[in-house]
């Protein structure tokens, strides 16, 4: 049974999936940037060292309050993960707009 969830998230019209398993951290590297970093996931050798976890950057407009996008993100995370395991990924609308998702 494959149990890997995703939040979908629509940029300039191409959709991304975001893994949300083996999340190891969630952080916000400025008003603007929400860093997700993975336990278990590794990038491509050719970017990165075979040692290093994978880390996504997703860009945002400006939060108003200083975690407004985080807070969305984890709530967002918490709920897809307690779905039916038949639901594998679900496509949302970020409270801020978008201005680069990782490919």
């Amino acid at each position: 049974m494959n149990n890997k969830k995703f939040l979908t998230l629509e940029h300039s019209g191409v959709d991304y999936r975001i893994p949300l398993n083996n999340i190891a951290s969630i952080g916000t590297q400025s008003t603007t940037v929400l860093r997700i970093q993975y336990s278990n996931l590794y990038l491509d050798v050719g970017t990165l060292a075979n040692s290093e976890l994978a880390t996504i950057d997703i860009t945002h407009s400006a939060d108003t309050s200083s975690n407004e996008f985080k807070l969305w993100f984890i709530d967002r995370m918490e709920e897809i993960l307690a779905t039916n395991w038949r639901i594998t990924s679900v496509k949302e609308t970020p409270p801020l707009a978008l201005t680069a998702v990782p490919a």
